[in-house]
């Protein structure tokens, strides 16, 4: 469990630290919540023995004309733009 914390730990930096991306890209999804409910930021997490949370940021249904069919092939042909 100490090995996979870790490995997930040095994942999140890296989502910060990348050179080629915004360091605030996923600053704002990503929240790590102590057991007393203080957040702590992903850079500053390893520095004690300390239970955490960790949880995706929920992304709300925008509501429209459109159904959720449509919204969904919507989202998948983003990726054919990159």
């Amino acid at each position: 469990v100490i090995s996979g914390a870790k490995e997930f730990f040095n994942v999140l930096r890296c989502l910060l630290e990348e050179e080629n991306m915004d360091s605030c890209k996923y600053g704002e999804d990503i929240q790590i919540i102590k057991m007393n409910g203080s957040k702590v930021p992903p850079v500053n997490l390893y520095c004690d023995n300390q239970i955490v949370f960790v949880c995706e940021k929920a992304v709300l249904k925008v509501r429209g004309s459109q159904s959720d069919d449509e919204q969904v092939e919507e989202t998948s042909n983003c990726d054919d733009d990159a």
